[in-house]
């Protein structure tokens, strides 16, 4: 009985400490599913805000990029400085484009492309964080734009000389290139009489007129006229000529096209081939070939060193005009295997009115009636060291900007001098102590695609005037412009019409003019606001800066 009641509390002993040991593995596992259930939703909250942080994030760079594009296309002002998604696309993302006064920045658009810029840029994710971890929902980013020197977004454009109407080279006006591209000078009507020793490193096209070639001529690029080309006086073209009909006496070194009669006459020649309606040969060569679609006349020593083709021959006499080989098609040789090299287009006058506000980040001087040399050197000297612009046209003399008496004016970054009327003699010398642009403008402010020259308005550059090398001229004017003496200018013409005598020279050096193609006659639809800017820096901020 003893023993029994022993075993009977061993029993109840072993019971409560297997019930300790059940107590005690039921409340870990209650903690370990605790610390699971926490880890898992703790990851989950943590994915949630790296994804969401990461579509904010792209969101705010795509707001940089749009405020960025839209700023190089000039929709800043219509878009009242904001860019914005539409609604529900992905990514989502609002920037504002923003100047700096002073210290502050304000939500405007720049009006100079030297104006300090930032875009500051809000994306939002499209799949919100998870709980209380909403702090990747909402990106904010800053963007610093980087400033871009005045006229950075004016491409240069244009040929060297631009003339409506020209009156001609003469006594040894030079046009040559100075870069290797090619310089051309181009003549929208009217013709051109080349003459006194003018020497030109450039292509001419004549859009609708004649050339008269004399008097030492020197044109050493190829040559387009509409209109019938007469070479003689030891003129001479170092390239090719294209025109409606060429009566010659002196040389052209490439090949000539001629849609009408070809005559080559006293003891000069073409170094290439000759394609032409009809063909009249004496006392010279035709280095090449021919391809006569009618007759080829010979006179006395008229040779064609490679073949003619021709649909007859004529001769002086039996003996006379000597060719390679001959081939004689009676019904016409039909087109020519070589095709003439096709013109440059020539556009139409581009009317240039004018107007400050295509100069941004310009100085702006408006000179009263006395203009003299003083009054001239005071507003270079309050335009500085930036881009400027000085309006003469309320100087006396019907606005008259003229220079002369050997004053020197010291230019310190590209000028803008807008005027009625323009005269440089006298050995007035414009200095630059480094690269700058200089535009001499009389404006057209007729729009209808002509130029519209003002009575009494007129543009002479003579008697020694100068320019330092490191200026580069851009010359627009409706009027006729003269250059005589031994003017030397680096740059470029855009004339009603243009005279270049004297011993005058222009090194040619495309600018051009803000909103215009030159070589077009196109409008750029930009100004020189509309410029890339690069993004200097980007750094993110909080939602309350």
């Amino acid at each position: 009985m003893f023993l029994a009641s022993i075993a009977r509390r061993v029993r109840r002993d072993d019971d409560g400490v297997a019930m300790a040991a059940v107590v005690g593995l039921m409340a870990m596992g209650v903690v370990l599913t605790a610390v699971i259930s926490t880890t898992v939703v703790s990851s989950v909250s943590f994915t949630s805000l790296t994804r969401a942080g990461v579509q904010s994030q792209a969101g705010a760079d795509a707001g940089v990029a749009a405020a960025r594009a839209g700023l190089i296309a000039g929709e800043c002002f219509a878009n009242l400085g904001v860019f914005e998604s539409a609604n529900g696309t992905v990514p989502s993302y609002r920037a504002e484009v923003q100047v700096r006064t002073g210290s502050t920045w304000t939500n405007v658009c720049p009006s100079t492309t030297e104006d300090q810029v930032r875009i500051v840029s809000t994306g939002w994710s499209s799949d919100d964080g998870i709980g209380p971890d909403t702090g990747g929902d909402e990106t904010v980013v800053e963007a610093m734009l980087s400033t871009v020197e005045a006229g950075g977004g004016l491409a240069p454009s244009g040929p060297a000389l631009y003339a409506y109407n020209s009156q001609g080279f003469s006594g040894g006006g030079t046009i040559l290139s100075l870069s290797g591209e090619v310089a051309e000078i181009m003549v929208y009507e009217g013709g051109i009489n080349c003459n006194g020793g003018a020497d030109g490193t450039a292509n001419l096209v004549i859009r609708d007129g004649n050339l008269t070639l004399s008097g030492g001529c020197l044109l050493k690029g190829n040559v387009w006229v509409d209109g019938t080309a007469n070479l003689s006086g030891g003129g001479q073209i170092n390239g090719n000529l294209v025109a409606d009909g060429v009566t010659m006496t002196t040389r052209v070194g490439g090949s000539v096209w001629s849609d009408g009669p070809l005559s080559v006459s006293n003891g000069t020649g073409i170094g290439g081939n000759a394609v032409a309606h009809s063909l009249a040969i004496s006392s010279s060569t035709i280095g090449g070939s021919a391809w006569i679609r009618n007759n080829a006349y010979f006179g006395w020593s008229g040779r064609v060193v490679g073949n003619l083709t021709a649909q007859s021959r004529s001769n002086a006499g039996a003996t006379a005009g000597t060719v390679g080989s001959q081939t004689l098609i009676p019904a016409g040789p039909g087109a020519a295997p070589w095709s003439e090299p096709p013109a440059p287009f020539v556009p139409g006058w581009t009317d240039y009115p004018y107007n400050a506000d295509d100069w941004p980040g310009h100085r702006l001087v408006v000179m009263g009636s006395n203009c003299n040399s003083a009054a001239i050197t005071a507003a270079l000297a309050t335009i500085g060291d930036r881009p400027g612009i000085i309006d003469s046209r309320g100087c006396s003399s019907n606005g008259l900007f003229s220079v002369s008496g050997g004053d020197t004016y010291n230019v310190r970054d590209d000028l803008v001098i807008v005027a009625n009327r323009f005269n440089f003699s006298g050995g007035a010398h414009f200095n630059a102590p480094s690269a700058a642009r200089m535009w001499l403008i009389i404006p057209d402010g007729t729009d209808d695609d002509e130029p519209t020259c003002a009575a009494n308005s007129n543009f002479s550059i003579s008697g020694g005037a100068t320019w330092d090398s490191d200026l580069t001229l851009m010359i627009y004017t409706p009027c006729r412009v003269d250059f005589s003496s031994s003017t030397y200018i680096r740059g470029q013409v855009y004339a009603g019409a243009a005279t270049i005598a004297g011993g005058a020279t222009i090194a040619y050096a495309a600018v051009g003019l803000p909103g215009f193609d030159l070589s077009t006659g196109d409008t750029t639809g930009s100004t020189t606001t509309e410029a890339d800017r690069t993004v200097l820096w980007q750094r993110g901020l909080s939602s309350d800066d």
